[in-house]
């Protein structure tokens, strides 16, 4: 089946289109077809071929997106009798951003006027997008002219093939109840496969399919790509935006790394558009600053040493007095800028230019002519000085001599290009005249010399223009080359450095994939920009710095799932999390669900060696780290994964304590192990512990070797001692007290008691109520 949603500018024919290729009515509500305007999605369909009709009004286009969001190919439509217009334009936008390349262009009203200056007209419209180069037809749907050269288009039109494996996630775009069956939603099925009886979840609420419609027909399973209406039987309330999902194989994603595309003027909070979904987002560039505050940043000042300098742009380190930094203008005087300082005369000082004219710097009133105060120069240029106006011919003003080249006069000037001053025509190329320039402020001809499109990566096709022109330019000594936001394209630089990657922070979580296509919309000026996903798992950004390494780092990638890539990039992750986002990996565990790159795994190993021995060597009578302290200090997500390291090292282990060598034992405890060799259950006292210079810390030592064990505070025996125990207290008649306990073992009170309830925690005697003891499963008889 192919699913193809409409486009195209309001009252342009699309639903009558439809109701002449089908046959069905595509206006759902009665004020639709009252007032003769789509106002929400409508759906028909004809011989394998389905059709989400869309709003063309410019106040819908919520509903618009809706609809053409989860649709793989498009029908874009333009009347004859209007041609190309305000929301066709916009129209083309969204569904180049969303990435759909597959469609066919109607031309409708071929009965009202010539269709071929319209097609003509279109096709140059459709260059360069993702719809370049689609079939186009010129129709009439009253007189029938065109509609089957449509329909054969239309059918024509390559059909995806996803796996029907896929994991299901359908967008909601309808729901309703029927009686009797209860609540019923629709959808685009992109992939995967829907039955009856299955299990899904729609938001956090399990549902369960009770019964499936495709195109009108009542269906057991369901392939996509489809049309399909799904009965639901649970508790929960899905509405248009949710989404049917396959159980625990997506994640909830509320932050994201993405792509965007184009990458100019991108505001801080826009609303995110996926599927049928529309939820507002917040924006975070990764870049240190915006393109059009590195525009043409000095050598001498980089756009991160400005991250922390509100009210201080790059311009205003330009050539900066006494080296001083952009934090140091924080609180510079308003109206002056740092480089107006610069070479400024005795008695000029900051304070004094408070109140200077707008762009008159201190340096243009050192040795200006008698006669002319510095409210003369209100609207001269920067770097021309008072001297330069002297006897400047009327025709050409001040900013026509800023910088202006050896051999170009004022008078020359009198007549150029509005827009282009004289700095712009510096060493211009052989053929690039000021008239050439006159619609590109911001790109000057000195940028273009001796570049070419093939030395930037940049097919024939692509266009230079301003940033103001709808592209971007990055700034520094690199050339400013930009790609038409019409065309949505990205300027090479921008993918270079990563300045068209962005974190987007969403206000409900969604789920999301590598590679998924969305789009940002902002409300107010009505502009949208290509998303793709590039992380839907990004790390956190804490440290200074963090925004613009991730940057550099998104910049390699290139949105399409790649578990392996993937694992390598993250060193360790969950198979069922790398699957969830979309890259499944096939590398083999290493403990339990967790796999890892194999490089990074053996540093890991490397690391822990290390980590265990340096803290041996600076704790030599406590050499051992317990495994969540392992955990910790190499940053592992699992302690599992200490255990799975620890395999094929040097590594011991002590009392489940990993160490790298046994610790050092006071002298102390040898004499104490003569001691036991005469009396094995004489724990020493306080005293005799003193003696023997031993104390808690040295005790431990000991225990972690294996020297001894302590039962209780200040109560040590030798290693053993507990099964000795258990071997003479099994020759007693059962049960027995722990008086018994006391004269078969020689010892005392304060040793016999810790020792027995020892024995009772590991399970090898057993404690009656009123006290007595016997050794677990013995058979002799009782006293």
């Amino acid at each position: 089946m192919r699913v193809i949603a409409t486009a195209g500018h309001v009252d342009h024919g699309k639903s009558t289109l439809l109701r002449a290729l089908t046959g069905m009515e595509p206006d759902r509500w009665e004020e639709e077809r009252r007032r003769g305007l789509t106002l929400d999605l409508g759906f028909v369909w004809t011989d394998g071929l389905a059709f989400v009709d869309v709003p063309g009004h410019e106040r819908f286009i919520g509903n618009m997106l809706s609809g053409v969001g989860p649709a793989p190919a498009v029908l874009f439509v333009v009347a004859a009798d209007d041609g190309w217009a305000v929301q066709s334009e916009e129209h083309l936008r969204i569904v180049d951003a969303l990435g759909i390349t597959t469609g066919v262009l109607a031309v409708t009203r071929a009965d009202l006027a010539d269709p071929g200056p319209v097609l003509a007209a279109c096709r140059e419209r459709l260059r360069g997008t993702g719809l370049d180069g689609i079939p186009a037809v010129a129709v009439s749907a009253v007189r029938g002219d065109g509609l089957a050269e449509l329909r054969a288009a239309l059918s024509a039109l390559p059909e995806p093939e996803p796996s029907p494996d896929a994991d299901v996630r359908l967008w909601i775009d309808r729901v309703f109840t029927v009686e009797g069956r209860g609540t019923v939603v629709t959808g685009t099925l992109g992939a995967g496969t829907i039955r009856t009886g299955d299990r899904l979840m729609a938001g956090r609420e399990p549902v369960r399919v009770r019964g499936l419609h495709s195109l009108g027909t009542a269906r057991d399973e369901v392939r996509g790509p489809a049309r399909v209406a799904v009965n639901l039987r649970g508790a929960a309330t899905p509405r248009r935006g949710d989404a049917l999902l396959t159980p625990d194989r997506w994640l909830e994603v509320t932050q994201a790394d993405v792509r965007l595309s184009p990458a100019t003027d991108v505001p801080h909070h826009a609303i995110w558009h996926i599927g049928t979904t529309a939820t507002p987002a917040r924006i975070r560039p990764l870049t240190a600053l915006s393109p059009r505050t590195v525009r043409n940043h000095p050598p001498g000042a980089s756009a991160h040493d400005l991250q922390d300098s509100p009210g201080a742009s790059v311009g205003d380190v330009q050539d900066h007095p006494y080296g001083g930094a952009a934090h140091d203008l924080r609180d510079r005087p308003s109206g002056g800028v740092a480089r107006d300082l610069q070479g400024h005369p005795p008695g000029v000082s900051a304070r004094d230019l408070q109140d200077h004219p707008s762009g008159v710097a201190a340096r243009d009133l050192q040795g200006h002519p008698p006669g002319l105060v510095a409210r003369d120069l209100r609207d001269h240029s920067r770097g021309v000085s008072a001297g330069d106006l002297r006897d400047h011919p009327p025709a050409a003003s001040a900013r026509d001599l800023q910088d202006r080249p050896p051999g170009v006069a004022a008078r020359d000037l009198r007549d150029h290009s509005r827009g282009v001053s004289a700095g712009d025509l510096r060493d211009h190329p052989p053929g690039t005249s000021a008239r050439d320039l006159q619609d590109s402020p911001g790109v000057a001809a000195r940028d273009l010399r001796d570049r070419s499109p093939g030395d930037l990566g940049l097919g024939a096709g692509n266009r230079l223009l301003a940033d103001g022109a709808g592209g971007r330019s990055f700034g520094g000594d690199a050339v400013h080359v930009t790609l038409d936001r019409a065309y949505g394209g990205e300027s090479v630089l921008d993918r270079a450095y990563g300045g068209d990657t962005v974190r987007v922070t969403l206000e409900r979580p969604l789920p999301l994939r590598i590679g998924d296509r969305a789009l940002l919309r902002d409300p107010g000026s009505r502009r949208v920009w290509g998303v793709t996903v590039l992380d839907v798992r990004p790390p956190a950004l804490r440290r200074r710095g963090a925004a613009r390494r991730r940057a550099e780092e998104l910049a390699a990638l290139d949105g399409v799932p790649d578990g392996e890539a993937e694992l390598r990039r993250r060193g360790i992750a969950r198979l069922d999390e790398l699957a969830a986002m979309g890259a499944p990996a096939t590398a083999e565990p290493v403990a339990g669900a967790w796999v890892a790159d194999p490089e990074h795994w053996e540093s890991l190993r490397a690391r822990l060696v290390e980590v265990v021995t340096a803290h041996a060597e600076a704790s030599p009578h406590d050499p051992g780290m317990s495994a969540e302290e392992v955990r910790q200090a190499l940053g592992l997500p699992d302690r599992s994964l200490v255990d799975a390291l620890a395999e094929r090292t040097p590594l011991g282990r002590s009392r489940g304590r990993l160490t790298a060598a046994p610790p050092e034992l006071a002298p102390g405890v040898e004499r104490l192990r003569s001691d036991w060799a005469a009396a094995p259950f004489a724990a020493p006292d306080a005293a005799r512990l003193a003696e023997l210079g031993l104390d808690g810390r040295d005790l431990a030592a000991a225990e972690a070797a294996g020297h001894l064990v302590r039962l209780a505070p200040g109560v040590v025996l030798p290693p053993g001692a507990p099964e000795r125990a258990l071997t003479v207290l099994s020759g007693l008649a059962q049960p027995f007290t722990a008086a018994d306990a006391r004269k078969a073992l020689g010892t005392s009170r304060r040793v016999v008691i810790p020792l027995l309830e020892h024995l009772d925690r590991t399970g090898a005697t057993r404690r009656a109520e009123d006290g007595s003891r016997r050794i677990a499963g013995t058979g002799r008889p009782e006293r």
